[in-house]
């Protein structure tokens, strides 16, 4: 989770190096929110400096829109974006568990585990190779990755 009252962008960093650096195999990443205010947490909001934003978006999902003495949620939102672009670049098996459904795992069940994870990260930055890099590097990282997953036995047809 990110920004939970109190947390910094330094405290933060534990996280995100634990994820870039030891983290094997799926994750989640949250953006805290507080939608129930009847919640303990609540009471407590003076401490943590917490408070909460009303606009048309909080509107329709609940407390998201907020601010406390570490960080507000838009740079907690930053956060988060920029660790998930982040892992896909530099953690080897740190994997977000975002489209994959538990009967879509493991990909090619003769293998192990970790040879799973490597097609799944190999897959996950095949798909974000346009957001995580420049341009002109766009041809040349598809190219490198499409080589690795072939490594992995995974072939593309040409279309």
């Amino acid at each position: 989770m990110v920004g939970f009252p109190d947390e910094t962008e330094a405290e933060f960093q534990d996280t995100a190096n634990y994820l870039l650096e030891e983290h094997y195999g799926h994750f989640y990443l949250f953006v805290f929110e507080m939608e129930d205010t009847s919640m303990p947490l609540w009471e407590r909001r003076e401490q943590y400096g917490l408070e909460l934003f009303r606009d048309a978006e909080d509107c329709l999902h609940g407390g998201a829109n907020w601010k406390h003495n570490g960080m507000d949620s838009l740079h907690a939102n930053e956060l988060r974006m920029d660790l998930i672009r982040e892992s896909r670049k530099r953690a080897r098996y740190a994997i977000l568990k975002s489209w994959q459904s538990p009967y879509e795992w493991p990909f090619i069940p003769d293998l192990s585990k970790l040879e799973n994870l490597e097609i799944e990260k190999y897959l996950d930055q095949l798909v974000f190779v346009p957001v995580d890099y420049p341009k002109e590097l766009v041809s040349r990282k598809i190219l490198e990755i499409v080589e690795k997953l072939e490594e992995k036995g995974v072939y593309f047809k040409n279309a």
